[in-house]
């Protein structure tokens, strides 16, 4: 079994590459033929992928969501088994997916793997794996810079809501579902496929990987106060029984908006406004935990 770890080094404020170093030699215990590519700029990970799909069995991103984001776009199209060692920052798909954390269980999953279809977003043309954030959620990610990543996925997240709460204006949006409309004052829209992002806020608590649906979370304007009590209840999923939140679910989700506003994808800024979100069913071979 030829198996390729795609790297990179700067996930996780650099951590990541560390946290390799300690695992690998695990590796080398193992009668495993694998070899390593390092990445050393942004979308290299796509271009690896693309290139040593063809001559590989398994390919393991190892990194965060931004990582897994690069290399999943590179191997889409393929049956390739892709899979995640998560050194990154968030990790918050490999929670849903029940990927293993310790060292231990990591290498049974590289020796074992277990593979499921999973649905995929694609947005503007480019696959997503995760969760979509439009508005107050990419000036978050703005804020949580690579020099507060490197303390982890939460405290960079909170840090970044903090330091957006003050300075950003909810815009007029249009959210179209479906063909279905919807037009108002808006502080963020989460579209995903995973129920994770931030470090582990449970933003869509109903979304399964294989359900052939996108979630969608709508959340109005709230005031500083509010929001800082909503915050905390998202851990849980509890924000979906506050009236200022709001629903859905579709296959097809186009957002436009009256300034343009930040759009980020798996945790990496992407785009602005206008966007255009769908679903594409049964899009990845994903390696994932006995838990899953």
């Amino acid at each position: 079994m030829a198996i390729s770890f795609i790297i990179n080094p700067e996930a996780c404020g650099g951590k990541a590459l560390h946290r390799w170093k300690r695992f690998s030699p695990f590796l080398h215990k193992e009668d495993l033929y694998y070899k390593e590519y390092y990445t050393s700029r942004p979308r290299e990970a796509e271009e690896i992928a693309r290139r040593v799909g063809p001559v590989s069995d398994i390919v393991f991103a190892v990194g965060g969501d931004g990582t897994l984001l690069e290399v999943a776009n590179g191997l889409w199209q393929e049956n390739i088994p892709l899979g995640l060692i998560p050194f990154g920052t968030g990790n918050d798909l490999g929670k849903c997916l029940g990927i293993p954390r310790t060292s231990e269980g990591i290498l049974k999953m590289i020796k074992k793997p277990r593979t499921k279809r999973i649905d995929a977003g694609k947005l503007n043309g480019r696959i997503f794996c995760n969760v979509v954030g439009i508005g107050f959620d990419g000036e978050v990610a703005i804020s949580a810079d690579n020099f507060l990543k490197s303390v982890g996925g939460t405290p960079a997240y909170l840090w970044g809501v903090l330091r957006a709460l003050f300075t950003y204006k909810a815009p007029n949006m249009e959210i179209e579902i479906d063909g279905e409309t919807i037009k108002k004052k808006t502080l963020l829209v989460a579209v995903g496929n995973g129920r994770y992002y931030g470090g582990g806020l449970k933003i869509l608590p109903h979304a399964e990987q294989d359900d052939g649906l996108l979630d969608i979370c709508v959340i109005d304007p709230v005031w500083v106060g509010k929001l800082l009590v909503l915050l905390p209840r998202v851990y849980g999923g509890g924000h979906l029984k506050q009236r200022e939140v709001k629903t859905y679910r579709g296959k097809k989700v186009k957002i436009t908006s009256d300034i343009p506003v930040i759009v980020q994808a798996d945790g990496e800024i992407m785009t602005k406004t206008p966007v255009e979100l769908e679903l594409i069913p049964r899009a990845l071979n994903f390696i994932v935990g006995s838990r899953s």
